[in-house]
């Protein structure tokens, strides 16, 4: 029985352990990013940190301008201490089609927000030093929108790049080394 006591109390420090990580690491990207076109939330563990186009890349194209690199050099400081955890950056766009003089570079929405997701996930590795094996970049285009885009309010919470931080329990460990496969009954 003690040593189920110990068991127990142990896993309940881990869990405390755990949970203020999580707090802390909200509350640094709060104090790091204070913005009024930056939202961050939590929910199931995950951090997220929604960033408004127009603070990281001119109309219709993915090229990072400077003020949207010191803000991903500031979200970068903050993940320095976080390096178990993995970071997907997506990007999202509302659904005006690409304009005809940008075709060429992005075809569709998807060219588009998936462009920004990397040109922010180079970033964060060629010029913050976030380690590559913790990102990964994904374009959602416009079929995942915040706000409804009807109205030009809402067209501009669509267009955004979210930093998504997973808990430490949903980070793969080793994903170049995929778990066994049980054969199949006979």
């Amino acid at each position: 029985a003690t040593e189920l006591r110990e068991k127990l109390a142990a896993a309940e420090k881990e869990m405390e352990a755990t949970a203020k990580t999580k707090n802390t690491l909200e509350e640094e990207m709060r104090a790091a990013l204070q913005s009024k076109d930056i939202t961050i939330s939590q929910l199931q563990g995950k951090l997220t940190v929604n960033i408004l186009d127009h603070v990281l890349f001119d109309s219709g194209e993915a090229a990072l301008k400077p003020e949207g690199q010191e803000i991903l050099r500031r979200l970068a400081a903050v993940l320095a201490a976080h390096t178990n955890r993995a970071i997907h950056v997506i990007g999202h766009t509302d659904n005006v089609p690409i304009r005809a003089t940008a075709r060429s570079r992005f075809p569709s929405n998807w060219e588009l927000s998936t462009a920004r997701a990397t040109a922010a996930v180079r970033f964060l590795h060629e010029q913050a030093g976030v380690n590559p094996k913790q990102l990964g970049a994904l374009g959602y285009g416009e079929f995942h929108p915040a706000a409804d885009n009807a109205t030009p309010e809402g067209r501009a919470k669509n267009r955004r790049i979210a930093v998504v931080i997973l808990p430490e329990e949903l980070v793969v460990k080793n994903p170049a080394s995929p778990a066994p496969v049980a054969a199949p009954p006979q």
